[in-house]
């Protein structure tokens, strides 16, 4: 691997976690754009009970897996578009 591949590979992470940051700043915190019935629904069906402790275990993964995937969403969408400016 050359020293151009590897850099490119560093800096195509490195634009990932910063989509990655910025989308989970612009959010704010989960309890604000989630629903409660949905994370108590997913506590039910991740520990078998509902606690405090169970809902904000939902309420990360529900946040965690929303960033993830609008910043892969963002992340390759971005990425087709400089490909294609750069192929002409």
């Amino acid at each position: 691997m050359t020293i151009k591949t590897f850099a490119r590979r560093v800096a195509k992470v490195a634009f990932f976690i910063f989509i990655t940051f910025a989308i989970a700043r612009t959010l704010g915190p989960a309890e604000v754009y989630i629903n409660h019935d949905l994370a108590r629904n997913l506590a039910q069906f991740m520990s078998g009970d509902v606690n405090a402790e169970s809902i904000y275990e939902a309420y990360f993964y529900i946040d965690f897996s929303s960033v993830l995937i609008m910043a892969a969403v963002i992340y390759i969408t971005v990425i087709k578009v400089v490909k294609k400016i750069r192929s002409k």
